[in-house]
């Protein structure tokens, strides 16, 4: 819901590197700015907390202060949890989270700095004609399952799962949005407001402020969202539910399992029925839970079957391929896969670049605690791009330990994956082995428009099976002095250096230890980074 508000920053404001350009939402807690990064040349979104029944900015002044002192223990409450929520994301890496780049403390309040997407949210396409296939709802479930994993890993629940804070970009690859974590947190200090936050797709605990959220939460919200886009009608709240099995009267929410007609396999079904229990205590209480189940009811669907591989393909693209996004992404994506025998990272779509039938929708959505608060940002010392006007530097987020990826790792898994003459990641020996093929240039292309989604969001050289530094890699296999690779490979150490030059300043030395290495195993020989790395010891020591 977006409200009235008077006190939005103007166009031409500049935060750091960033300019704003427009104002695109506002709510009780927060206001969403579209801007644009001077540095890196991109348009991106800015959220700012605001909260406005606390919050005051004086006219022409960029400072945010509390209205009364008697409620700035208030203020300081949902700023730190702003905070909080924002260090969470800037360092999740993962393909169906919205990528934030960083979150900055300043002016009394705060800044999240977001990716803008091009697509369109769920709600949009939750329309009475619209008919999900199978294989998109499981699509659709399973990734945000996975995007749920990687969050619930750092104690942060979403709170705010609904079809507008599922989003579809135009690749058809979805992605979680609308964050609500620090707003719940605030709302239940102040012990209001919470009607703003309460959706169809809300679980019982949420309309209980005493009672803790878990991750059973986020399963109802998405459940929830599941339902409608099966059945077409919006869920019955959680609270006529309750109401109703108070009086003496059966659950007024069908279950999908109860439900005539209905086609979808127990795969599918009895998931969502699961997500769906009312007491949080009933449903799972973890994703892996939610896809041994999936993975156990599809076995045994799968041993009752005769679908051949080649029918398996043909349901996945028939009919919703040419209605939206989401079916194009996987009916192309399939297509992807049987034609060059490649399968990077566990979402089908994400090599796929679909151009048609989707709307143009920007988003940026907030994204608890992390050890590090990031403060105001200074030029980088030790990298050649730097300008003087530069006062903001985004902050690559930091894997935990099974994320991350040597070397030798990511070229035993390219042995396994490539074509022969790929077999060796060395540059030179790959492009002696191929210098008599043809050069693919969809291939190339392909690779080039994954290199450059991986670092849109700071996919630089993790996850494993789908980031910016391994694509680049097999291009330079195939086509040995590809400009845009060779750059692209500048690009990321560019990019490291900055992240070094930051943590260097934090006192965050062993961060900047772990960014030299991942530089030095994109461009090894580069001289700034033996600069760097004699500094760094001379530092230690």
């Amino acid at each position: 819901m977006t409200y009235t508000h008077d006190q939005t920053l103007p166009k031409g404001t500049h935060i750091g590197v960033y300019e704003i350009q427009d104002t695109k939402e506002t709510t009780v807690f927060d206001i969403t700015y579209r801007a644009w990064n001077h540095h890196l040349k991109e348009q991106v979104e800015i959220l700012e907390y605001f909260p406005q029944k606390l919050a005051l900015r004086a006219s022409g002044s960029q400072v945010v202060e509390c209205k009364n002192p008697s409620n700035k223990e208030d203020y300081d409450l949902g700023l730190r949890a702003f905070l909080d929520q924002g260090n969470v994301l800037t360092h999740v890496e993962h393909p169906n989270i919205a990528a934030s780049e960083n979150i900055l403390e300043h002016n009394g309040t705060a800044y999240l700095i977001t990716h803008r997407n091009e697509g369109k949210p769920l709600s949009r396409i939750l329309e009475p004609s619209t008919i999900f296939e199978e294989a998109e709802i499981k699509f659709i479930l399973i990734s945000i399952l996975n995007a749920l994993k990687e969050l619930h890993g750092y104690n942060f629940i979403h709170e705010g799962i609904q079809p507008e804070s599922i989003f579809l970009k135009k690749d058809g690859e979805p992605i979680l949005t609308g964050f609500s974590s620090a707003r719940w947190i605030l709302a239940r200090r102040l012990g209001e407001d919470t009607s703003t936050l309460i959706t169809v797709y809300s679980p019982s605990e949420q309309y209980e402020s005493t009672t803790e959220v878990k991750p059973a939460t986020d399963f109802y919200s998405l459940g929830a969202t599941l339902y409608q886009c099966i059945t077409h009608k919006e869920p019955v709240s959680a609270q006529n539910r309750l109401n109703a099995i108070k009086r003496g009267e059966s659950d007024p929410l069908i279950s999908l399992s109860e439900l005539s007609g209905m086609t979808l396999s127990p795969s599918i079904t009895k998931v969502v029925d699961w997500m769906l229990k009312l007491p949080c205590s009933d449903r799972p209480q973890s994703v892996e839970e939610l896809m041994a189940l999936i993975d156990n009811v599809t076995g045994k669907d799968q041993a009752q079957s005769n679908i051949t591989g080649a029918e398996v393909v043909d349901d996945f693209g028939k009919h919703k391929i040419t209605k939206n996004p989401l079916g194009l992404a996987i009916g192309a994506s399939i297509a992807a896969f049987i034609m060059i025998g490649l399968w990077f990272g566990e979402k089908k779509s994400d090599l796929v670049d679909v151009n048609k039938g989707a709307d143009l929708v920007e988003i940026s959505e907030p994204i608890l605690s992390s050890e590090h608060h990031i403060k105001d940002l200074v030029e980088d010392p030790l990298s050649k791009t730097s300008s003087e006007n530069v006062s903001a530097l985004p902050d690559i987020p930091l894997v935990r330990e099974d994320h991350k990826v040597e070397h030798s790792t990511v070229e035993s898994e390219l042995k396994g994956n490539q074509h022969s003459t790929m077999a060796d990641l060395s540059v030179n020996t790959s492009a002696q082995m191929i210098v008599e093929e043809p050069i693919d240039k969809n291939v190339i292309k392909m690779h080039l428009d994954a290199a450059e989604k991986a670092m849109r969001a700071s996919r630089f050289t993790t996850p494993a099976k789908d980031n910016a530094f391994k694509h680049y890699q097999m291009v330079l296999a195939i086509d040995a002095h590809n400009d845009i690779a060779q750059a692209g490979l500048r690009r990321i150490v560019d990019r490291y250096i900055q992240f070094i030059a930051k943590a260097r300043l934090e006192g965050r030395l062993e961060d900047a230890q772990l960014y030299l290495e991942r530089a030095g195993s994109v461009l090894p020989n580069d001289a700034r980074l033996e600069k760097i790395r004699l500094d760094l010891e001379t530092t230690a020591h």
